[in-house]
């Protein structure tokens, strides 16, 4: 199965429209390298941790035994909200994954509505690349810039901040996301009509096998965009309980549930209101929605949560996950999955050949 003209004129690797998309935590560079060594594109999560982000890309070069100042066919994705909170520290992780050279940078949550959200993370990108290649004996090269969308509004605003690949996310994706939005089928045909024909278009949210690609194919995207899938592979760096969890899971509109509570759980309640995030329902939810909603309720809920932490135990800690989950069967290498949704989706495309004109 060959990637879009249009997304193999960006990244002349990809063999195959199949992206592992970044996930806090989980999206390291065994997985990142795994996935493009099977000739889809894999990306490191940025995270929240520089030192690991930095350690994580030195390994992703070691892993593909590319030579220092070569481009790494990976990519690294960011919280873009993080620059309206300390914009040194914006300017100081560009910096530093620049300096590895991935062939992508993905974009996900401004702080600012609109297009300068995205417009001051695509100049910057730029103008450090720039620097980055005039500062040493480099070729002027930079990052494709992939940007999540969850409307076509917000798809828009992407391509008129200079993007070049737009993600659009659809409501079943695991994970933070856009508190509003609509599923793929909707979503992707609308955002594909309202963008410009050149501008590459993925899509990302619910898709979990060669069904799920074929599908978002047909309805004008040029690849899709995984995580939970993902979670199920072997260099996921998650703790086995985790993936336990994934492949024990079904059902996963009713599994699931869309909260900000894990956030509050964890600490991590920086992200802009725009988002919450869809994970697997457990017993902190359930304690949660028996409570009386009171703040004392809330102190003793975190105090379990701890207690869980040290104790790994994911019946009570978080587990992202979209409503897809229930299609991860199986802990398998990232790069046997990659294999599985390329045969998959041409055995579906050929049914369907059959299917149409039967008829």
């Amino acid at each position: 199965m060959a990637t879009s003209t249009r997304l193999r004129a960006l990244l002349p690797h990809m063999k195959h429209p199949i992206v592992a998309a970044p996930m806090a935590f989980v999206s390291g560079a065994d997985l990142a390298v795994a996935v493009s060594r099977a000739h889809g594109l894999g990306f490191i999560a940025g995270g929240y941790d520089l030192p690991k982000l930095d350690a994580e890309l030195h390994r992703a070069r070691s892993l593909l035994g590319a030579p220092e100042g070569q481009s790494l066919p990976i990519g690294v994705g960011l919280f873009a909200w993080t620059s309206a909170a300390d914009p040194s520290q914006a300017r100081q992780l560009l910096s530093t994954i620049l300096t590895h050279r991935p062939c992508a940078l993905w974009l996900f949550a401004p702080a600012v509505p609109g297009a300068d959200g995205f417009r001051h993370w695509v100049d910057a990108i730029h103008q450090s690349s720039s620097a980055s290649s005039s500062s040493s004996s480099l070729s002027p090269q930079r990052p494709v810039v992939f940007a999540q969308v969850a409307s076509v509004r917000e798809a828009l605003d992407a391509a008129e901040a200079g993007v070049d690949v737009v993600v659009a996310q659809g409501a079943d994706a695991g994970g933070h996301g856009s508190k509003a939005g609509a599923g793929l089928i909707s979503l992707v045909p609308e955002v594909r009509d309202a963008l410009p024909p050149a501008l590459p278009l993925l899509a990302a949210g619910g898709v979990m096998d060669g069904r799920g690609l074929a599908a978002v194919l047909a309805l004008g995207a040029d690849g899709a965009a995984l995580g939970t899938r993902f979670l199920a592979s072997r260099e996921a760096a998650v703790q086995p309980g985790l993936q336990r969890a994934i492949i024990e899971a079904s059902d996963g509109g009713q599994s699931t549930v869309r909260t900000r509570l894990f956030d509050e759980m964890r600490g991590t309640t920086s992200w802009p209101p725009a988002y919450d995030g869809r994970a697997l329902r457990n017993d902190t939810v359930a304690d949660w929605e028996r409570s009386d909603g009171s703040e004392a309720a809330r102190d003793e809920l975190r105090a379990a949560y701890r207690r869980a932490a040290d104790a790994g135990d994911y019946r009570r800690l978080v587990v992202w996950a979209g409503t897809g989950v229930g299609l991860a069967r199986k802990v398998q290498p990232a790069g046997e999955i990659v294999a599985e949704l390329v045969r998959e989706c041409d055995q579906v495309v050929g049914q369907l050949r059959e299917r149409v004109v039967g008829m």
